[in-house]
């Protein structure tokens, strides 16, 4: 998206228990320390947006799952939100009406 990501996790085999943690971080972290002492912690849920973001600048996101039997380990994943303007702009044309004004 423009100025956000939308993490979503998946499972190889669906458990409607299992929930997410979701941290974020400007810079690649190495350590599950790191990202527990350097990242920003963003909440709990089975999939996460975070917006904000600088359009060509890399995000860091950390997510784990969390169920009964604990956490697992962290997965890493990165994103760069986009700066097409236009391109968002073409793509919603005709969707947005006055009803959405």
């Amino acid at each position: 998206g423009y100025f956000q990501i939308t993490v979503t996790p998946h499972q190889t085999v669906y458990d409607a228990s299992v929930q997410y943690e979701f941290w974020y971080s400007a810079t690649q972290l190495a350590t599950a320390a790191d990202i527990q002492s350097k990242a920003q912690y963003l909440g709990v849920g089975s999939f996460w947006i975070k917006d904000g973001l600088k359009p060509l600048h890399d995000a860091w996101f950390y997510v784990r799952s969390v169920n009964l039997a604990g956490k697992s380990v962290f997965a890493e994943a990165s994103g760069r939100p986009g700066d097409d303007a236009k391109g968002y702009l073409d793509f919603f044309k005709g969707l947005i009406t006055e009803t959405y004004l």
